[in-house]
């Protein structure tokens, strides 16, 4: 059977793959318009399909963005919104669209891929590695009590975020987050787009002080569950998200999950159990670029340790460390994880490479999820 891949053409096409979406996964169509409205990066190129005889078999949609890795801003496309008619089942068309797509990245130096997705294995198949993102669960009432002890603190104004804080709060996430790998760098227009499609579940607060924003959070509320989707303060002023935390702390609400890097503030000092996360998946797409940016990384850290003129290459499916009096090799899926979480657990072969990926607050921030 023959199938022809390609981007779509105009809002027509658009509005067919979208309503295959919608045919296919349970949300309405609405859902996936929104989805897209949220980015400022869409065009029409950026949705791919699969057709015979002009019937639109399969899309999958990019989302272009880039992230903070080790303070190296890395181009990347996210990989959503990916679905196959029922008729069309069986022809591995997901992962012709997927081929191309690559190809396409390779052309515009694309570091890296991204998706998230509940069957994994799909995915595997084509490359893309999981790196887990565990999620703390905590009881309420025992964040209360560890807090009410801790933080008496002063008093704070906790007010919803407009669009008149957008400047502050834009300022602050940058400043919390471009230390954390995986962290998406987002444009003016982007957190416009945010603040415009937040939902009535949502709660985008800010803590204030003489006027001065000290931290924000988003969060959302249903049933007895508090869901932290993000949490950031300046520097200085960490305890005020504690406060704003404890905002949103209703009697109604028995647990907080906590969408966060497993360093955060406030799981300091707060018991909590894990909740495994490996939907969040991740694909080395151009080689020679990540080499080209992160050559110079590695070349710091290893004068640090002795490891004179250390130089990183790439050889077929894995990673080469090559100094002065010395080498070790790490295969790409090591290298992948490592850059992204640190090398805290590795083998004793590998004892310099623990430093050269020292332990890294890792995380992808729920709401910039697609």
């Amino acid at each position: 059977m023959e199938f022809t891949i390609r981007t779509v053409n105009d809002h027509q096409e658009l509005e067919n793959a979208i309503n295959l979406l919608g045919t296919v996964f349970p949300e309405e169509q609405l859902f996936f318009q929104n989805r897209l409205e949220k980015e400022p990066a869409y065009s029409f190129n950026t949705t791919w399909i699969a057709e015979k005889e002009g019937d639109m078999a399969s899309v999958v949609q990019i989302f272009p963005f880039s992230i903070w890795v080790s303070g190296v801003e890395v181009k990347t496309a996210g990989i959503g919104n990916v679905a196959t008619h029922p008729d069309y089942r069986g022809h591995r068309l997901t992962h012709r669209i997927l081929e191309e797509i690559e190809q396409k990245l390779l052309e515009q130096q694309y570091g890296l891929s991204n998706l998230f997705t509940g069957i994994p294995g799909f995915y595997e198949k084509a490359g893309w590695q999981t790196v887990n993102q565990p999620i703390p669960i905590i009881k309420a009432g025992h964040m209360k009590q560890v807090w009410d002890a801790a933080f008496p603190g002063g008093k704070l104004d906790i007010q919803t975020v407009t669009k008149n804080d957008l400047e502050s709060i834009r300022a602050i996430y940058e400043a919390f987050s471009t230390t954390l790998n995986g962290s998406r760098i987002r444009s003016e227009e982007y957190w416009k787009k945010q603040i415009e499609n937040e939902n009535e579940n949502d709660y985008f607060q800010k803590a204030v002080r003489d006027d001065i924003v000290l931290s924000y959070i988003r969060a959302e509320k249903k049933s007895d569950v508090l869901t932290i989707h993000e949490l950031c303060s300046l520097d200085g002023e960490k305890e005020s998200m504690v406060t704003l935390v404890l905002s949103l702390l209703d009697p109604q609400i028995k647990t907080v999950r906590c969408l966060l890097p497993m360093n955060h503030f406030i799981l300091k000092d707060v018991p909590y159990d894990i909740e495994e996360n490996r939907e969040g998946m991740w694909k080395i797409i151009d080689q020679d670029e990540v080499l080209q940016q992160f050559q110079s990384v590695f070349e710091k850290r290893g004068s640090h340790l002795g490891m004179d003129h250390l130089q990183l290459s790439f050889l077929e499916d894995s990673w080469l460390f090559s100094w002065a009096n010395g080498n070790t090799e790490l295969k790409q899926s090591e290298f992948l994880h490592y850059l992204m979480r640190g090398a805290d657990e590795i083998p004793d072969r590998h004892s310099m490479i623990k430093e050269l990926f020292p332990e890294s607050s890792y995380i992808f921030w729920s709401k910039d999820r697609f």
